[in-house]
């Protein structure tokens, strides 16, 4: 209800209690579109983490098994399990997903 009420203030620039009285409103008045925009807003969410996953994890995967200086038995940093690093990869790609979704949310 507050989070509505500051975006409220921040498109109209007025004060709180006639934006908060507008939210209130809104909320009030829309709520199936505002539910059919939340679920929406979640499967965005969902798919865009896992695509940030994914392209992290392929990205990883790639680089490992192509570049000489990683995929060479030879190499000074030769990694012996590709699959491990690019999950770790992936991991690393679902808190930045997360991060994007949150602020996305906001």
């Amino acid at each position: 209800y507050r989070k509505s009420a500051y975006m409220d203030m921040a498109i109209t620039s007025s004060s709180f209690i006639p934006a908060s009285a507008r939210s209130l409103e809104l909320l009030h008045n829309e709520v199936p579109a505002l539910k059919v925009l939340s679920g929406a807003q979640f499967v965005f969410q969902v798919a865009l983490i896992g695509l940030i996953c994914y392209v992290s994890f392929m990205a990883t995967l790639l680089m490992v098994k192509t570049v000489p200086l990683f995929s060479e038995w030879e190499g000074q940093f030769h990694i012996e399990e590709p699959n491990t690093v690019a999950t770790v990869s992936a991991g690393i790609g679902f808190l930045i997903g997360l991060s994007f979704a949150v602020v996305f949310d906001t």
